[in-house]
């Protein structure tokens, strides 16, 4: 009877250590989205070209600021996000950052954002969020790029340019990013489960 009591006492103790991880963690992709979303939303303003889609991407940053902002004044006084939040958080966030994307141009760097999305998501508790984060990613990225190379999108009026380089260049930059996106999530679910498992031997 003890003992059983004692193994139930450690498997709560760490089962509050993971969620208050996973809260921390909340709070800080919420402080990411408030300062990240500002500063993006402040630099495009400053090249003098407008090109299509930019008011679209201005609007979509400054709703993931004003967006995690109020995640984080809605989780004020607690240790941290419920994940809930942070996973609605992700999807206004992932589909802000695609619109981003077709503004700054499908092969510019504003892709990074995604990995970081998919990691974040790909390290939490459910794997729900992580694939429909990554689903998101992978396939709203798909798309822009192929209709890029397909030239269905204006390649050469985005604010980065790659007008110069050829449909298989494109084509092969798609494959090649959408595909480090879904190695990412394998890499964030291999270090959680190793984490889990060690969390829980430890325990034993």
């Amino acid at each position: 009877m003890g003992a059983s009591v004692a193994s139930d006492s450690v498997h709560l103790t760490q089962t509050l250590a993971i969620l208050d991880e996973q809260a921390a963690r909340g709070r800080a992709i919420s402080w990411i989205g408030v300062f990240g979303g500002l500063l993006m939303a402040t630099a495009i303003q400053i090249p003098e070209r407008r090109p299509p889609g930019h008011w679209a991407a201005s609007a979509a940053l400054l709703i993931i600021a004003l967006v995690s902002a109020a995640v984080l004044f809605s989780s004020r006084g607690r240790a941290g996000v419920d994940s809930q939040k942070v996973f609605r958080l992700g999807l206004v966030t992932t589909t802000g950052v695609l619109v981003v994307i077709y503004y700054t141009g499908p092969f510019s760097p504003g892709a990074l954002a995604l990995f970081m999305g998919i990691y974040y998501f790909g390290l939490g508790d459910s794997r729900r969020h992580g694939l429909t984060i990554l689903s998101m990613c992978v396939v709203g990225y798909a798309a822009l790029g192929f209709a890029a190379t397909a030239r269905l999108l204006p390649v050469g009026e985005s604010l980065l340019p790659l007008a110069e380089s050829s449909p298989l260049v494109h084509a092969v930059s798609t494959v090649v990013v959408t595909t480090f996106l879904g190695l990412t999530y394998w890499l964030a679910r291999t270090s959680r489960a190793a984490s889990l498992e060690k969390t829980w031997l430890d325990a034993q």
